[in-house]
């Protein structure tokens, strides 16, 4: 059966989603140590999703088969961005008490992890809060994410692992043909999918129908399925092209510095006609800036607050330099009179 397929190849892995389900709702299930990610953690930044419990196809495959993580963790905006590297589950006890946590890693971690044959489920995060997978540093942010780079539908890379087709990103072929693939080949006739597509690759199975609720919203398309979002993970891995995001405590004085600047800047520009053109060319630079350290580097610089502050700067040194000419009217007007 199937678990005994899992229990017999070590390169099978499946979904293990985790939820947040009170206890007195649905007891939480314990979990064979096994499965634990062994961790080490120099971090202090480092800080996973909660569960209390979880969902898996087959009982049989807790204690038989490999299984990653496959929970999603919408955003604000309701878009997923990035995925967990880590959850955080309870260690039940045989009285269900909670003896503790464990962690869980990534269901892409774990395909990772498989082909680097690093099968003995430890993990390190050093104290910039990368997780170091063989010589590749995974940025994480919060709830352990990872930031997904995304790729265009039809774009091939050098790994030819994305799809030449423009209505997928990666290579795909329903579970429909391949049904009828084996059924032919059953009958001693040729396969409708030639086996070849598989020799040394990375097979991903998924849901992809709109009525099954598995697609997700992300920034390059409002439904993806979420199959496809662990191909870009894996596939981030083998281009080594993680986005690494500016964190909020670095981006705030970056903010506070640029704010100063352009307001002194701002303040001693000798006409307002100068000032608006300074004030454009510096947004529209920061922007194409952003965008090309994104491109190229694979760095998130946040938009939002810099240029806030450049705005602020820019209004305020108007608001002053007004005062600061009523005020010599003023003064001026005073000296006239006397």
């Amino acid at each position: 059966n199937l678990a005994n397929k899992f229990k017999e190849y070590d390169n099978l892995f499946t979904g293990l989603y985790f939820d947040n389900n009170p206890i007195n709702v649905k007891r939480g299930s314990i979990l064979p140590d096994k499965h634990a990610a062994k961790l080490r953690v120099a971090s202090t930044s480092f800080s996973p999703m909660q569960a209390s419990n979880f969902r898996i196809s087959y009982d049989e495959l807790l204690q038989n088969g490999n299984f990653g993580v496959n929970n999603f963790i919408d955003h604000a905006d309701g878009v997923t961005r990035a995925l967990p590297m880590f959850v955080s589950y309870y260690k039940y006890g045989k009285m269900y008490e909670i003896r503790g946590k464990d962690y869980y890693p990534n269901l892409g971690l774990k395909i990772i992890s498989s082909l680097l044959s690093h099968d003995d489920n430890s993990y390190k995060i050093d104290s910039s809060n990368n997780l170091l997978v063989a010589d590749v540093k995974i940025p994480l942010i919060e709830n352990s994410e990872s930031i997904l780079n995304w790729y265009r539908k039809g774009r091939v890379n050098l790994s030819n692992t994305l799809s030449n087709d423009p209505y997928y990103y990666f290579n795909t072929i329903s579970f429909k043909k391949l049904f009828i693939s084996m059924q032919s080949e059953k009958r001693g006739k040729p396969p409708v999918v030639d086996k070849r597509v598989f020799k040394d690759k990375i097979v991903l199975f998924g849901l992809t129908a709109d009525s099954l609720y598995d697609l997700k919203s992300t920034p390059v398309d409002k439904q993806m399925s979420g199959v496809d979002l662990f191909g870009v993970f894996v596939n981030n891995f083998v281009d080594n092209s993680f986005i690494k995001q500016i964190d909020t405590k670095a981006n705030t004085i970056f903010s506070f510095l640029v704010l100063l600047f352009y307001l002194t800047l701002f303040y001693l520009v000798p006409s307002l006609r100068i000032a608006v053109t300074t004030y454009i060319l510096s947004i529209s630079l920061y922007v194409l800036y952003s965008y090309y350290a994104m491109y190229y580097y694979s760095l998130w610089i946040p938009l939002v607050l810099p240029m806030v502050a450049i705005t602020m700067a820019f209004i305020l040194a108007i608001f002053l330099s007004y005062i600061v000419k009523i005020k010599d009217f003023e003064d001026l007007s005073k000296l006239i009179n006397t």
